[in-house]
């Protein structure tokens, strides 16, 4: 695997979003069956278990992998009985499993690893995102990740980083706005967090002081915890985050829904502190929608729209959904054009790798990043662009806005 950070480019396959687009409501319903039996025990319906055939499994397989959910699929298929040993797409499902196996052990190792550096050099530091919420799961392996996620003072990132290179041999060192990416030697990724907010979508002032909601873990001197209300808003924030680019996936509202049957949150001290940054609409519709898919509630329209927005997008959502939401924030096809030829000045600063641009020399380096856009490398993503945008429907457009509009996501 080169070293690069991981996208669901590398750690999945793509799948034609037409194919997962045409997928019959019963596989839907197949796939959060299977789901609820295995990571949350419940039973499977016999109209459903009646609905599980070979002739089902094609499908199944494609939206299941789209979401890296496939190795979960296949291990319920196997103890609910329903195992087709010579269908190829079973055998597919199993080596998904296998994979997932051999992905957690290789992030424990290097999780354990970078642990017990941090402890030994009283770095304090604090583990996030799936490195978490893995313990949650009835096995860690079922929570799959693309990386290991660590959060560290930013007055350590240095010292952090020197040791990871010198006494555990990672490579890399790729700084960002909020994070330093490195790798292992066996191409482990590791995002080494300094901010926890990230400035490719808004900024919201409760991440900006991390360390005032954490607390010392049990018989840990320098490993850290977000404070469970924290740690659930923090996990809905990056949830926001993908969806407002495309899709967030269904593992985060597996996740959610884990969090509150396993923890017994408080819902309304969480719900206070999305509301703080204008995210209580969509935390509402996110626990409506899981509601749907693991407790058997009926959808309405709004959860039809964010379903199909979540199953076509995938892991990290897809390229025709970021076109859909960037035209619909942009005021339409020609407003989205424009958007993507006068960018805003620290966005001009980001992609052109200088931050001293000025109001005055924006004009200048507009052009200069247009003719760049120009060479073989970067004309066929700028086509592919462009075609995109025409191709999708003005109708899919309003359906977008108007789902934004109600989740609080359309600013």
């Amino acid at each position: 695997m080169p070293e690069t950070r991981c996208t669901q480019e590398i750690c999945l396959e793509e799948i034609d979003d037409r194919e997962v687009d045409i997928l019959s409501s019963a596989i839907i319903d197949i796939m959060f069956s299977l789901l609820s039996f295995e990571v949350f025990g419940k039973e499977i319906p016999d109209e459903i278990k009646s609905e599980i055939t070979p002739a089902g499994l094609p499908d199944l397989y494609k939206l299941s992998k789209k979401h890296d959910i496939a190795h979960l699929i296949s291990d319920a298929l196997a103890k609910s009985g329903n195992c087709f040993e010579y269908d190829q797409y079973y055998q597919q499902f199993q080596s998904q499993q296998l994979s997932a196996f051999y992905r957690h052990e290789m992030q424990k190792y290097e999780f354990d690893r970078i642990r017990e550096l941090f402890e030994e050099n009283e770095i304090e530091f604090v583990p996030l995102k799936g490195s978490v919420i893995m313990d949650y799961y009835p096995e860690p392996w079922m929570r799959t990740r693309c990386d290991i996620d660590i959060l560290v003072k930013k007055e350590n990132i240095e010292k952090a980083s020197s040791l990871l290179t010198s006494k555990l041999h990672y490579s890399g060192g790729k700084v960002s706005t909020h994070d330093v990416t490195f790798f292992s030697s066996n191409k482990v990724c590791l995002e080494l967090h300094f901010d926890l907010n990230e400035s490719d979508f808004k900024v919201f002032e409760q991440l900006s002081t991390p360390w005032d909601n954490t607390h010392v873990k049990e018989s840990k001197r320098y490993e850290y915890e977000l404070n469970e209300d924290y740690f659930i808003y923090y996990h809905i924030v990056h949830m926001a985050k993908h969806f407002a680019i495309g899709g967030c996936g269904i593992k985060p509202l597996i996740d959610l829904y884990l969090f509150e049957k396993i923890l017994g949150y408080d819902k309304n001290a969480v719900y206070k502190l999305c509301k703080s940054c204008g995210l209580d609409k969509f935390y509402e519709k996110m626990l409506e929608l899981q509601e749907v898919w693991f407790d058997g509630a009926a959808h309405n329209e709004m959860t039809l729209n964010l379903q199909k927005f979540i199953l076509t997008g995938g892991v990290y959502g897809n390229y025709a959904n970021r076109i859909a939401v960037k035209q619909t924030k942009a005021g339409g096809k020609v407003g989205f054009i424009l958007s993507r030829i006068f960018l805003p000045l620290s966005e001009l600063r980001r992609v052109c790798g200088n931050p001293n641009i000025t109001v005055l020399q924006y004009p200048i380096y507009t052009i200069k990043r247009c003719l760049g856009l120009l060479k073989k490398e970067k004309r066929n993503k700028v086509v592919n662009e462009l075609n995109t945008s025409e191709a999708v429907a003005d109708g899919e457009s309003k359906t977008v806005e108007s789902m934004l509009e109600s989740i609080g996501l359309l600013k």
